[in-house]
């Protein structure tokens, strides 16, 4: 019970830094605040506090699952960003650290909590690191892609309102981030088609369906398809980065709302192998 409270408390702590870092790039203040840097340091500090309690535990000794992917991610993400602001400030950056950490630690829950199974026998070393981590690895460049296109859209908007002069832009520039979303994309998609691939192999050698009704199964494809359509868009059709930005904004929120939608009213999720 006291690890789930502090789970929350350190989730709202990375939602009200998201929301200040936010406020911050919209305002042009690039200098550190009295609350949007403390309370990402609270929440990283408290998480930490989670990490050893979970290190002396057991717990997170040997990585088992995504779940446990996504917790490591949870906390290292913030606490690299915290060490590289000493030097560098950027609001909209913060702001994608720590939405980033909220998402992953709010996922890497839903994982443990929501009725997950997997049983790994012989050999589940090398599955983990042909299926599993591929698949995490995919939806985590899938996620920061969404959070890459939403700073994007807001930064363009910034940009033709006119209330800023060149050079006066806090945060990455239009161009990185358009970079950085070409290359979460590609990275993302080449994941989970490895994913996908051993996943069929896995169940073609072991004379399993290689569909089922499974919510993690259908997720991984999804995520793959959606990551495909957004490649073609920005490869061969050549369309405009906003128009990919516009995609990824809205195609990866209603991902994620079929994703809530089928666990909330699922019988759980259930993805076994052995």
């Amino acid at each position: 019970m006291a690890l789930h409270t502090l789970a929350i408390v350190v989730l709202i702590l990375y939602l009200l830094a998201t929301g200040a870092f936010l406020f911050r790039g919209a305002t042009q203040r690039e200098q550190p605040s009295r609350f949007s840097e403390p309370c990402l340091g609270v929440a990283f500090l408290i998480h930490s506090v989670m990490m050893i309690i979970f290190l002396f535990e057991g717990t997170l000794v040997n990585v088992q699952s995504g779940a446990d992917l996504l917790f490591y991610l949870s906390w290292i993400l913030p606490g690299a960003y915290l060490a590289a602001s000493r030097k560098v400030h950027y609001p909209i950056l913060a702001a994608f650290v720590a939405g980033a950490a909220a998402l992953f630690l709010t996922s890497s829950s839903l994982l443990a909590h929501g009725g997950v199974e997997s049983r790994a026998g012989t050999g589940s070393s090398i599955f983990i690191l042909l299926h599993v981590a591929p698949a995490v690895l995919g939806k985590v460049c899938l996620a920061f892609s969404l959070i890459v296109s939403a700073i994007f859209l807001i930064q363009e908007k910034r940009l033709k309102s006119k209330k800023l002069i060149s050079g006066a832009l806090s945060g990455p520039n239009l161009k990185l981030l358009e970079q950085y979303n070409k290359r979460f994309v590609l990275v993302g998609f080449v994941a989970l088609t490895l994913a996908v691939i051993s996943g069929v192999l896995w169940a073609v050698s072991n004379g399993q369906a290689i569909l089922t009704g499974d919510i993690i199964q259908w997720s991984a494809l999804g995520a793959w398809l959606l990551l495909a359509v957004i490649l073609h868009m920005s490869t061969s059709l050549r369309s405009s980065t906003r128009q990919i930005s516009l995609l990824t904004l809205y195609g990866t929120g209603a991902y994620y709302a079929a994703i809530f939608l089928a666990v909330a009213f699922g019988s759980g999720i259930i993805h076994v192998y052995n």
